[in-house]
Formats: C-alpha cells, structure tokens, sequence
C-alpha cells in the first residue's frame, strides 16, 4: 500500500496494471474505498465503485516528490516515479500549453476546453498544445494580446479531463462534440479524436500482453538524430516515436520497429535495403526489413532474399503499414 494524501492506496506497477487497458502500461495507484475518488487528480477509468485511479505520468514533479517523501522504504514505488521523471510524454515533463486568455478568465461552469491540437512545439518550453473552448471569433484568437502561455496545471485546473490527453504526440487533434459523429472521428471519453491515433493505440498498443515498447523518444531527441545522419524521417513515423521510440510487436510473431534513443537504434547504414536511399526502420520475423525511402512517407517491406519490393507491400505512410500489419498479425 502507497500512503496518497494522507490515504492508503494500492500501488500497481505498470507490468502488472491490467485492471483498465487505458492504464495497462502504466504505474498507477488505485482507490481501495469510494470515498477515495476526490482525491487530488484521481481519475474514472471504468465502472463503480473502484476503477478510479492516479496514473503517475499525469502527476505533476511536487507530488511525485511528496510521493518519494510519504513512502520512503517503497523501492518499486521509487523506481517507477524514477522512471516517470525521465519520460518525455509524462505531464511532469510537459512545457506550457497555448490558450485564449477568455479561457483562462471566464469560469465555464463544464466542457470548458471543447478544442484543441498539438503542433511542432516553438520552443523547449513549449508542449505544442493549443486550446481552446471554441466559441472564440477568429478576430479575438488573430490578436496576440489575447492568447496566454500557462502551465499544464493551469489548463487542468479548468477541465479536468483533458489530462488524460496531453501525453498523445504532436498531430493529436481532440474535439469536444457530444451529439455529432463524424466518419474521420472516433469517440474517446467526452472528445473526439482522429481516427489514424484511435487505431494505432488501441487496436495496437493496448493488445494486453503482445507488446514489448520502449518508452517515447522526445521531439528533441527526433530532431537531433535527423540532424546527425542528414535523413528526414516519415512525418507519421516520428509520431510513432513519440509514443513509442522502437520495440517488438505482435508476440509471438515478433515485428520489430527501431527508436532514435533507445535500442535497437535505427542503422542508417544497414545494408538489407534496396539501394542507399533507403532507411531500415524494422525487420519482420521473416528477416525481410522495413524500410522508407529518404524523405518520404512511403513504408515498404524489402524481401532480402528475392531482393525486390513487392508492389503489394508498399504503403502510402506508416499508419497505413501498421494498420495493414494489424490486420495480418494481430489477430
């Protein structure tokens, strides 16, 4: 048991945390009475009474540090607030977000945040998230004078449930439309979120127990290895690496993807690809790599053996690489 606030809850680490696949490769503490559940950034994952939770990436550096302080002899405990400072994608990690000051001000009494995405962030402190509560004129939001800069806590302060939302990587774009349903749009809690990061977390990522990820590689850490070989990685790929920097796939059949940060790193030098202006992003089972062409979205798999790429295994971008891969694998 993990003392929270003056609580006992229950602490289960992320190898073991199958109670909610939302939270099933995460460290999270879990409320053992429902009066538990007002608890500073607890939050609903599943059904009454006890699927509330507190997902340690989403914690801000004091609590994890008064964590560390309450429960001092809890060495798992300490390895995985440890390893969640070093996360690019925990919210103690996250830089200030954009909003319109009208948000920040006005107290909306619910759904105050109904908009927002997440671009190339401008700076080291900046996250990439822009939000907004959407009923702002283009005229307002064009003025510099009315857009703030603010800490995630702020943001989260105002509507609560876009918490579970700022870890997903730039390209992410949520709304916030509770009677309308669009065919682009898949419905994710209260928001609505594009179809391409619906598919490649859930019918992938949260497949409890094939999966053998890395942890995310920052935007940085991307930037700074496209910088050293002089290559440009697929744009939807460097998405991928900000949610999972390489890893193996799909066990027992095993699809492995390479990172920029942790290994195995991506060889730019790997000779199993068609000519030179190709890059080996993974390897199948079979031997046969993974691999793009420099500069481009393209994903194709290179038989080794028969030295060719086929034309049926030619993919537009890695979304449509992973989902096909899903299809033939997953299940």
């Amino acid at each position: 048991m993990v003392l929270y606030h003056g609580e006992e809850l229950k602490f289960i680490p992320a190898c073991n945390n199958v109670q909610h696949k939302d939270f099933f490769y995460d460290d999270a503490l879990w409320i053992q009475t429902p009066d538990q559940r007002s608890l500073p950034y607890m939050m609903f994952v599943g059904g009454f009474p006890d699927e509330w939770c507190v997902g340690l990436k989403y914690l801000p550096k004091d609590e994890l540090n008064q964590l560390l302080s309450d429960n001092p002899k809890n060495h798992g405990l300490a390895a995985a607030i440890n390893k969640t400072l070093r996360r690019p994608e925990a919210l103690c990690n996250l830089g200030y977000i954009m909003a319109p000051k009208s948000l920040v001000e006005v107290q909306h009494k619910r759904n105050a945040i109904r908009y927002a995405y997440r671009e190339q962030p401008d700076n080291e402190q900046d996250s990439g998230w822009r939000v907004f509560h959407g009923d702002e004129s283009d005229e307002y939001i064009n003025s510099p004078n009315n857009i703030g800069i603010y800490h995630y806590s702020t943001i989260v302060n105002i509507d609560f449930e876009i918490m579970r939302y700022l870890s997903l990587p730039v390209g992410t774009t949520i709304e916030r439309r509770p009677y309308v349903w669009h065919d682009h749009e898949i419905r994710y809690g209260s928001f609505c979120i594009n179809q391409g990061l619906y598919e490649m977390f859930h019918s992938i990522i949260l497949d409890q127990g094939r999966q053998d990820l890395n942890d995310a590689a920052g935007n940085l850490s991307i930037e700074n290895f496209e910088s050293a070989y002089h290559i440009a990685l697929p744009e939807q790929y460097k998405k991928w690496l900000c949610f999972s920097d390489g890893g193996e796939l799909f066990h027992p059949v095993d699809v492995q993807l390479y990172g920029v940060a942790h290994e195995p790193i991506i060889d730019v030098h790997d000779s199993d690809r068609p000519d030179d202006s190709y890059i080996v992003i993974g390897r199948l089972a079979s031997g046969d790599t993974i691999v793009f062409k420099n500069g481009q979205e393209q994903i194709s798999i290179f038989n080794i053996e028969g030295n060719r790429i086929e034309k049926d295994e030619i993919y537009d971008n890695f979304y449509t690489f992973l989902k096909d891969l899903n299809n033939l694998v997953g299940d």
